[in-house]
Formats: C-alpha cells, sequence, structure tokens
C-alpha cells in the first residue's frame, strides 16, 4: 500500500472515530442502544427516554471505570488471536489460553 493511501485511510479511520464519540452519534446511539456516554445526552434527552433517569443513576451509583492496561490494543490483539486459532482447531482452548496468557505477560514486561 502506498504512503499516501495509508494516510488517507488513517485520515478516513480518524474521521470516523471523531463522528462515533461526538455528541450527536452519543444522541443517536443512546436512543437506539439505550446506553449513551455523555451526560449532556442524559440531560437534553431524558424527556425522551424514560429510562434514561434510572439508567443515569445506576452509572452515578455503581459504575466503576476499568482498570488501566498497558498496550490494551496489543493484548486484545493477542487474546483475540489465540481463540480464533482455538477455534480453527490449530489448538485445544486450554493451549490457547495458555499460549494467550505468556504472550501478554511478555507484552506487559516490554517484549513483543
Amino acid at each position: 500500500m502506498s504512503e499516501s493511501l495509508k494516510v488517507l485511510k488513517q485520515d478516513e479511520a480518524n474521521a470516523l472515530l471523531r463522528y462515533l464519540s461526538s455528541k450527536e452519534a452519543d444522541r443517536i446511539i443512546g436512543a437506539y442502544a439505550g446506553s449513551p456516554v455523555r451526560l449532556s445526552t442524559y440531560d437534553s434527552d431524558g424527556d425522551k427516554h424514560s429510562w434514561y433517569d434510572a439508567h443515569l443513576s445506576m452509572l452515578q451509583q455503581y459504575a466503576q471505570p476499568l482498570p488501566s492496561l498497558v498496550r490494551a490494543g496489543e493484548v486484545m490483539g493477542v487474546l483475540y488471536q489465540e481463540i480464533f486459532e482455538a477455534f480453527q482447531g490449530l489448538r485445544s482452548a486450554e493451549a490457547a489460553l495458555k499460549r494467550a496468557e505468556a504472550r501478554i505477560i511478555a507484552l506487559q514486561e516490554g517484549g513483543s
């Protein structure tokens, strides 16, 4: 792939991510899926969706942020690859999870 095409694809991907994380998208997703992520969406659309008050209350009282995971994308990539290979019959589920664990520990320790 040419360098200019890579830049174009990266720009397109960034534009999509900007839209998906926008206020407008949050209002659409919140109305459809029931779980907006912006407080402003609960405030502006609470009268339109009867469950918003209860959902926001649960989030404020019980939700906790996920723990920080160093190199999260790479870690999840390892896990997905190993699970996929187990489903393909390349190794048992147990062997795939053991391999994933070893690879993830190596990633977390700065290896590859």
